[in-house]
């Protein structure tokens, strides 16, 4: 009778440690991230970007302001295109060099070339070498770095986003062709101009990304995700009933990450869907990094950060209109209303500062904080307090067995 009572009172506590602790069963161990800093710009959300190793942040916004960071949040230059919005921004692996929309500027902020000639830009997109600048507006185009002219390409529609390889050689763009047909083209162009692929979509195109050496381009119209050889050839498509809004893939093109309305859906290069997440709202903007094994999402309400299997490493309550990731995965740049926000994969604000941090010269100096992983964080109080509750049971089951029943 004894024993009976007893283990009927084991029981409670089980059940009273699962309700006042959730983490113990599971229920809630998502980290609250906290920026490592932030900075307020414009009025609604900027455009972002940053190099490989997250040394350098270029955001630029609706009222006009360019502005470059380092990876402390202070800030190297500030541009005014005279209260003209930014559309697009992009930089070079190395920080060395970036775009604004039709801009051309070098890491110290001097103005290096205005490509707005006789067509207007919407978007731009530098290479991860920093030698070739794709241009989109009534016409596609390739610049190099003095705003030369390298080829162009007459384009039908509407262009809605461009991607370049890494090494300059391809530019990629998904077209709009109008409300009048809704659909919609993929357009592969090499650097001098000459058409590569023009490969029709089901719809008008929204988002294109492009592997490193572009051999592989994936592409999204509203309800579908197409990954496609540079040949032509579709490699995998991925229909959707809610509209997709952003995709992005690794440099070697063996990981695609797409964000819609509702999921976040990563596949591999054969278009097996390893793993989705749904939500309520939008997932407006998606990173990852070079090996895939983070993916940051930016949600109506929300910013989530995932390892390569889909679990949630950290998430920030505001949601994002942009995000971008450095090539290791290391850093995260993320676009609120008005803020530019910076996050490092562990969700801290940590980091070690040295002394040379300034970038002066026009070669980047990479000499720059590094981020420092929580190698003895105390365990949270719900983990102590179950190893507690267990400790305890096996206390009360082993005194109880030495008591005799009456």
């Amino acid at each position: 009778m004894f024993q009976n009572k007893m283990g009927k009172n084991l029981l409670l506590l089980v059940l009273i440690m699962l309700a006042l602790f959730p983490s113990v069963n599971g229920l809630d161990t998502i980290t609250n991230s906290s920026p490592i800093w932030s900075d307020k710009l414009g009025r609604y959300g900027a455009e972002i970007a940053c190099s490989d190793n997250g040394s350098f942040i270029i955001a630029g916004s609706d009222n006009g302001i360019l502005r470059m960071f380092d990876r402390t949040g202070r800030t190297i230059w500030t541009y005014s295109t005279n209260s003209i919005p930014i559309s697009s921004v992009s930089i070079s692996g190395d920080g060395g060099i970036v775009t604004a929309d039709s801009l051309i500027l070098d890491h110290q902020g001097n103005l290096l070339a205005n490509i707005n000639n006789s067509n207007p830009v919407i978007r731009t997109e530098i290479s991860h070498n920093g030698n070739t600048i794709l241009s989109s507006g009534d016409r596609l185009e390739m610049f190099d770095l003095k705003g030369n002219l390298l080829g162009k390409y007459a384009q039908q529609g509407a262009v809605w986003d461009v991607a370049l390889s890494g090494d300059g050689k391809y530019g990629a763009a998904a077209v709009d062709l109008g409300w009048q047909t809704r659909k919609g083209k993929i357009i592969v162009i090499d650097r001098n101009g000459s058409e590569i692929l023009d490969y029709p979509t089901m719809s008008q195109g929204v988002g294109v990304g492009i592997s490193d050496d572009g051999s592989s381009i994936v592409s999204i119209d509203d309800y579908n995700l197409y990954s496609i050889f540079r040949n032509g050839t579709l490699r995998w498509n991925f229909q959707s009933s809610p509209p997709f809004r952003d995709v992005a893939i690794t440099p070697d093109g063996k990981y695609v990450v797409a964000g819609s309305q509702y999921y976040l859906r990563f596949f591999n290069e054969s278009g097996s869907l390893l793993w989705q997440k749904q939500e309520n709202g939008y997932v407006s903007s998606v990173a990852i990094s070079e090996i895939g094994d983070y993916v940051i999402a930016g949600y109506s309400d929300q910013v989530r950060l995932f390892d390569k299997s889909g679990n949630v490493l950290w998430r920030y309550g505001q949601g994002a209109s942009h995000v971008a990731a450095s090539k290791d995965g290391e850093y995260f740049v993320v676009s609120t209303n008005n803020e530019i926000k910076y996050f490092n994969k562990w969700g801290n604000s940590t980091f070690v500062v040295e002394s040379n941090i300034h970038g002066k010269s026009t070669s980047p100096n990479n000499s720059l904080p590094v981020a420092i992983p929580p190698t003895s964080k105390p365990a949270p109080l719900s983990s102590l307090v179950a190893i507690g509750s267990l400790f305890c049971m096996t206390v009360i089951v082993s005194f109880s067995k030495k008591i005799k029943p009456l």
